[in-house]
This record gives C-alpha cells, sequence and structure tokens, in this order.
C-alpha cells in the first residue's frame, strides 16, 4: 500500500527532528562522560525519558545511556544514584526484551545491568554472577561481530576474580577485539561515550598487565579526543 505523497511530507520532518534529537543527546551525554558531569547527564536522561511515545530504538538508546550512567556513577562511587538507575534501566531492559527488541543487544545490557548490580550489592554477586555471564555468553553468540558485546565480556572477564573465570589477558582480547570493530565504524562510534569508554577501559587494562608501550599508545588515543 502506497502512503499519501502529502501525509509522507509531514512525516519526514518529524523524522528528521526525532534523529537530530537523538544525535544532540549522543553528543551531550558524550560531553558529559569526559568531564563526569553526573548533573548533566542525569538531565538528558529525563529529557529522552520524557519523550512522547518513544520508539524501541529510542528507548534502547535511553538504555546505553543509563548503562553508561550506572556505570559513571560506580566510578565516582554515587552508589545509591548507581542503584536507583539500575533498578531502572532493568524495568526498560525487560520491557524492550518483551517487546521483542535487538534481543542479543538486549541480553548484553541486562548481562552488564546484573554484573552492575553485584557490584553495588557484594553479596548477590554468587546469585547475579552467574545469571550475568550466562546472558553475555547468549548475547556473543547472537551478536559476535558487535563491540559492545565484547566490551562488556571485557569488563566480566577484567572485574571477575579468577576462581570465577576471571582474566586479564581474555579481557584485554576483548578489549582489543571491540576497539577493532569500533574503527571499523567510526561514523557510529564517533562521539559515543562508548568509546572513550573503552579507550579507558584498555588503558587500565595495559597498565594492570605491564604493558606500559601499549597503554601509552591509548594514551594519546584519550589526550586527542575533543
Amino acid at each position: 500500500m502506497k502512503m499519501n505523497r502529502s501525509l509522507l511530507f509531514l512525516l519526514l520532518p518529524l523524522f528528521a527532528i526525532q534523529v537530530f534529537a537523538q544525535s544532540d543527546y549522543q553528543l551531550q551525554i558524550y560531553n558529559a562522560y569526559l568531564t563526569s558531569d553526573l548533573e548533566k547527564w542525569k538531565q538528558v536522561l529525563t529529557d529522552m525519558e520524557d519523550e512522547q511515545a518513544p520508539s524501541v530504538r529510542n528507548q534502547t538508546n535511553l538504555l546505553n545511556a543509563y548503562y553508561g550512567y550506572i556505570g559513571k556513577c560506580i566510578d565516582l562511587e554515587q552508589l545509591e544514584s548507581a542503584k536507583t538507575a539500575e533498578k531502572k534501566a532493568q524495568e526498560l531492559c525487560n520491557n524492550l526484551i518483551d517487546k521483542e527488541g535487538e534481543i542479543g543487544l538486549l541480553l548484553a545490557y541486562r548481562s552488564a545491568l546484573l554484573a552492575y548490580r553485584a557490584h553495588i550489592d557484594p553479596i548477590e554477586m554468587p546469585f547475579l554472577g552467574p545469571k550475568s555471564i550466562s546472558d553475555a555468553e547468549k548475547a556473543l553468540n547472537l551478536i559476535p561481530e558487535n563491540p559492545l558485546i565484547h566490551y562488556m565480556w571485557g569488563n566480566i572477564k577484567y572485574y571477575a576474580p579468577e576462581v570465577a573465570g576471571g582474566s586479564k589477558s581474555e579481557a584485554i582480547e576483548n578489549y582489543e577485539k571491540a576497539l577493532t570493530l569500533m574503527d571499523k565504524q567510526l561514523e557510529i562510534w564517533d562521539h559515543n561515550w562508548l568509546y572513550p569508554g573503552l579507550l579507558k577501559a584498555l588503558h587500565l587494562a595495559y597498565q594492570d598487565n605491564n604493558q606500559p608501550k601499549k597503554a601509552a599508545q591509548i594514551g594519546r588515543m584519550l589526550d586527542n579526543l575533543d
């Protein structure tokens, strides 16, 4: 069935506004990440939540924004803020799974959120850890060429104790894989907070693994971000 041409011209500006708004949110979050401005990031989350009739894609973008915000809260030891945001993000993630969104991507986010919750409340680690790993493994099988899952899998390997499967070398392998995939799609990942987030994770991993030359190389890449 052909869409009425006049209706199409009415819808195109609306679509353009939505796309611009999402790209503007991404840039604001990117800058908030670089400056560790949690208040600015929180305001962007509110603006994204206030959108009327958001699409599944936009809600997935919101989930990504929450994922980054929670991690930054944890980094800055704002654990109560992280806990509140994690609950909202988990509910959003489950709703998107019910709506049959991109299941591989959503499993990756759910895995990361479970890992965050375990970090915030370590007493739940024995219960949440295996669930997080299970979701990550499923996601890796579904979207093996998506850099996000390699970034998340790297985090799991980096922060998990060795008795639970943690491995600094495996973490680095996954971070490197994620970076290679992102560099092939810079038009997608440019000014996305995940890119500097990955660089910082890889920089730290190289330092901890006694690889100063590689750490210095990543450090220069971080210094050149704008």
